[in-house]
């Protein structure tokens, strides 16, 4: 077989990969904002567990 005949069989093997691989690291980055959105939420609500107390008075 001729090297260029290598060459587009190569070329149409990675096509797909190359078409799709946007579209699947943008899922994959939705799953991933989805799993920190998840953890996020399941923090504890009370300020005195998760953070320091940002209210401040002047006066």
């Amino acid at each position: 077989m001729s090297k260029f005949l290598r060459e587009v069989q190569l070329a149409a093997r990675e096509a797909p990969r190359v078409y799709f691989a946007p579209l699947v690291g943008a899922a994959k980055e939705m799953q991933r904002q989805v799993r920190l959105m998840s953890a996020a939420r399941r923090l504890p609500t009370h300020p005195n567990q998760t953070r320091k107390n940002v209210t401040h008075s002047h006066g």
